[in-house]
């Protein structure tokens, strides 16, 4: 529940009290000057305020009455006369309260419409708002009985008066109450737009992770996507021909074959660690070439030249 803030009202209703005595005294100052009736009508008028309110100020109230009793007994002629004023003023008031009682409904109207729109902030209804419309239906139904009562009998002053002041009295308290809901109704409105505002941010925030994610699963199926056609591709059996056929791969040979040493043992080519290592490191094809090398010289020469170097030699200018 919201904690109301009622400074402001109550600065506002002591600044109105303020200007509406400073009016009055204005006004009887004028009035007085002018010679004018004073009475409570005459004073209400001229000073823009209502009976009720100068009925309620009681040092306001005494002096007007002192200045009317005063006019009475200066004026014989305002006694005389005081009848048929009674019936005219009878009719003021009864215009003047038709006025009231359109003014009362109105704000009646104006406050429930208020709470109606407070109730949709809320988004629940509020069993005290029922309650205050149907106080509210029950005084306005006894206000229309009592200026019933007063069409019924407009010679009394004194019903008419005390009628007056209480719709009087409604009207000040209808537009204290308007005032505190159209606040309240303000207060609400700023948390709701703040909370839209969070609520905005909130969605951004959302969207901008949904996308980060969805960029994440993207890549990752991509990754997935190329591991499986890598371990495809590495296991492909063609692949592998492929490769032993381009780059002629053979197993490491760690040793000279049986039939190669007999062959070398019989031309007479000895055999040591530095020879059988450059024999692993050629080519079949490049070993029997050296080795016609050397079965040629033989046949044709009859140096004395040695056969383990002609051999070593052949091998190592590679020259087929």
């Amino acid at each position: 529940m919201l904690k109301r803030n009622t400074s402001g009202l109550n600065k506002h209703a002591h600044d109105k009290r303020s200007s509406a005595f400073e009016r009055t005294e204005i006004a009887i100052k004028k009035l007085l000057e002018s010679k004018t009736i004073i009475n409570f009508g005459t004073v209400a008028l001229e000073a823009g305020v209502s009976r009720t309110w100068l009925y309620n100020q009681s040092e306001i109230r005494e002096r007007i009455e002192q200045l009317r009793n005063q006019e009475i007994a200066d004026n014989p002629k305002v006694k005389k006369t005081g009848n048929s004023r009674k019936v005219g003023h009878s009719s003021s008031l009864l215009f003047e309260q038709t006025e009231t009682q359109q003014r009362v409904k109105k704000l009646e109207i104006e406050n429930l419409v208020l709470r109606q729109h407070l109730e949709v902030v809320y988004g629940m209804s509020d069993s005290q708002l029922v309650k205050i419309v149907e106080d509210l239906q029950v005084e306005n139904a006894e206000l229309n009985r009592q200026l019933q009562e007063l069409n019924l009998s407009k010679n009394t002053t004194i019903t008419s008066d005390q009628v007056n002041r209480q719709l009087h009295e409604r009207i000040d308290a209808l537009e204290m109450e308007k005032a505190k809901l159209l606040l309240q109704i303000e207060q609400l409105t700023q948390q709701i737009n703040q909370q839209e505002q969070i609520f905005d941010e909130l969605n951004s925030l959302k969207s901008s992770f949904s996308k980060q994610g969805k960029d994440m699963e993207l890549l990752q199926l991509q990754l997935k996507s190329a591991h499986s056609e890598l371990l495809k591709y590495q296991q492909s059996p063609i692949l592998t021909t492929d490769l032993n056929v381009k780059f002629d791969i053979k197993p490491a040979k760690i040793d000279i074959s049986d039939e190669l040493k007999k062959q070398l043992s019989e031309l007479g080519i000895r055999l040591n660690s530095a020879l059988i290592k450059l024999i692993l490191g050629k080519s079949d094809s490049q070993v029997v070439h050296a080795l016609s090398v050397v079965k040629d010289y033989i046949a044709s020469s009859s140096g004395k030249k040695s056969l383990s170097g002609i051999f070593r030699k052949a091998l190592e200018t590679d020259i087929i």
